[in-house]
């Protein structure tokens, strides 16, 4: 005898065994048991199924985790980069900014020396 043979001989006792019980207890049970009677004889393959989707889970999930840390990483070069490329091109402008202009950045440094000494008498 098959297992859905087996199975429902089993519903079919059950059920009159709790059909005191009332008429929606043994529609509910009845349910349940038609359910179970439908995936049993899958079992093997359901919990195959199953034991892979959780293998395959857990390996992806690690596998994302890789793949965002790498995309951080590269994501922080590329910005580290543009840093780097904005501080040569901010150093290029001052020294061509400060080559061109000698007069400007004496006349800085004279009003520098010319605070420093009124700072100096204003201590008198």
């Amino acid at each position: 005898m098959d297992s859905g043979g087996i199975i429902h001989r089993l519903c079919h006792q059950l059920s009159s065994v709790i059909g005191s019980l009332g008429p929606s207890t043994v529609f509910g049970y009845k349910g349940v048991l038609l359910i179970f009677a439908f995936f049993w004889p899958m079992r093997g393959v359901r919990l195959k199924q199953i034991k892979e989707i959780l293998q395959h889970s857990k390996r992806d999930g690690q596998m994302v985790k890789s793949l965002t840390a790498s995309l951080v990483s590269r994501e922080e070069e590329e910005r580290h980069q543009m840093n780097l490329n904005e501080n040569e091109q901010l150093k290029k402008q001052i020294t061509e900014w400060t080559c061109s202009r000698p007069c400007h950045v004496s006349h800085l440094h004279r009003l520098r020396i010319h605070a420093t000494h009124l700072r100096g008498m204003a201590r008198w």
